[in-house]
Order: C-alpha cells, then sequence, then structure tokens
C-alpha cells in the first residue's frame, strides 16, 4: 500500500450579497440597453415627447413605462413596427402587442418594459404623465453621435 499526497483543492468563496449586486448590476445595464435601443427607434420614426417613467414600486405589471406620441395612426404604426424591428435585431421580442389595427394607442409589452405609442390626441386623454406623475421620469433625446 502506497501512500498518496492528498491534494488541496482551494475554492473561491462567493459572497452572496456581491453575486447578487453583480447579477442585478448585468441586468439593470442590459435594461438601459433595452430602452435606449426602443427609445432610439420611436425617434427615429419621429415619435416626440419620448419619456421613460421608472415605476417600480408603482405597480407590479412592469419596471419601465415609455412614452411616446406620433402625429397619427401611420406614424404610430410605424413607430411599433420600427420598435420591434429593432428589438428583435438584439433578440428582444414583444410578449403581447395591443391597439396596432386602431393605432390610437399601441402597446408594446417587454415584460418589464412596457411601450406606449399615442397619437396626439389620445395622449392628451388617458394622461399617462399626469396618471403616473410619482414615477420618476428621464426625457429622451436623440444625441447625434450616431455612428452605426
Amino acid at each position: 500500500m502506497t501512500n498518496t499526497p492528498a491534494v488541496s483543492v482551494v475554492m473561491p468563496i462567493y459572497n452572496a450579497s456581491d453575486f447578487l449586486k453583480e447579477s442585478l448590476g448585468g441586468i439593470l445595464q442590459q435594461t438601459l440597453k433595452n430602452i435606449e435601443i426602443i427609445c432610439k427607434a420611436l425617434s427615429s420614426k419621429k415619435s416626440v415627447l419620448i419619456r421613460v417613467l421608472n415605476v417600480r414600486g408603482l405597480t407590479s405589471i412592469a419596471d419601465d413605462f415609455i412614452l411616446a406620441t406620433t402625429r397619427n395612426k401611420k406614424q404610430a404604426q410605424a413607430a411599433a413596427d420600427e420598435v420591434e424591428e429593432k428589438a428583435g435585431e438584439i433578440g428582444l421580442h414583444p410578449l403581447r402587442r395591443e391597439g396596432y389595427q386602431e393605432g390610437d394607442w399601441i402597446l408594446l409589452d417587454f415584460g418589464d418594459v412596457i411601450v406606449h405609442i399615442f397619437t396626439d390626441e389620445e395622449r392628451r386623454r388617458y394622461d399617462f404623465d399626469t396618471l403616473w406623475k410619482e414615477a420618476p421620469v428621464e426625457e429622451y433625446h436623440e444625441t447625434g453621435d450616431d455612428n452605426e
């Protein structure tokens, strides 16, 4: 019988809190990237008054709402098509799409992010900006540094 030397294996110790912060940080970064892509798509189709409402803690249906206004139904449909196309390029597809045929208020539900594309008249009628006034808001403005 021969004596084999014992092999010591050192396993890194992960702090669960650090792991969660890292994971959530990555998820948050991806969500912000998705929001940027969606807002850019809306802007490219001449949507205006693009606002991102952080509704975390105010509702359980989503973390963020993106609101955008268009001049008419055709423009709203074109904006929705562009959002779906650009989001699809990164593997993001809506779970649900509502109101496309009518075109006055189109909803694209991406899970954590819900996009609301309104004609001007519908945006004034439903007044989400006032309805969700407790939500922190960020205005989206095209930066003009598009090098793609």
